[in-house]
């Protein structure tokens, strides 16, 4: 098996690169298919951090959006307009945080990237077993690497996460008490239909 040192994919177990050989071609087509379930199983976990902070951080612009309409209307104390400020800022920026980090991962491998092992895999000392068991082998490092990479970008995505979420019900609760403190629908309904006095009746 060559070595080529301008190979991106250098091999993540070095120490069994030698050994590779001797592993049968049905445990690495096993191996392969785990590897890839993992992969689709991780992946997954990211785009729905991704559609969930999409989905959060559209209501908490909306909610920007009606809380700034609600501050204009009415005298709202200053240090509850700062509490708003801030509240919002931090949970936004922690959702664009959370975007914007994130590195495409396309499914599948292109191949202009499966032939960079084009050289063990044209060379006529390797029988058919050999090449088959090559492709494999380069695979499964592939699938090591994006595993990994999936994986530590979700380690730190998810706390940002539930600190959004956490963040997000405390601020429209928050959202809610001003509200009903400043527009109170039964204040204001039992105020218009008190009793006008008719003066004395005769």
């Amino acid at each position: 098996m060559s070595n080529k040192k301008n190979n991106p994919f250098i091999p993540i177990w070095k120490n069994k690169d030698e050994n590779w050989n001797k592993i049968p071609l049905s445990i690495y087509k096993e191996m392969y298919d785990s590897a890839k379930l993992r992969h689709d199983e991780i992946l997954s976990q990211s785009e729905t951090i991704t559609t969930k902070s999409i989905q959060i951080l559209t209501f908490l612009i909306a909610m920007l959006a009606w809380s700034i309409a609600t501050i204009t209307s009415i005298d709202l104390n200053s240090l509850y307009t700062f509490i708003l400020v801030i509240g919002y800022g931090y949970i936004i920026f922690l959702q664009v945080s959370i975007l914007l980090p994130k590195r495409l991962t396309l499914k599948g491998t292109a191949p202009r990237t499966m032939l960079l092992d084009e050289d063990d895999l044209t060379d006529d000392k390797n029988t058919e077993e050999d090449k088959e068991k090559i492709f494999y082998y380069h695979q499964l490092n592939r699938y090591q690497k994006r595993i990994e990479q999936i994986k530590n970008s979700n380690n730190t995505r998810v706390p940002k996460f539930r600190q959004a979420i956490i963040g997000s019900f405390v601020i429209f609760s928050f959202t809610a008490f001003l509200f009903f403190k400043y527009h109170n629908p039964f204040t204001s309904k039992s105020s218009s239909s008190s009793p006008v006095s008719l003066g004395p009746v005769k």
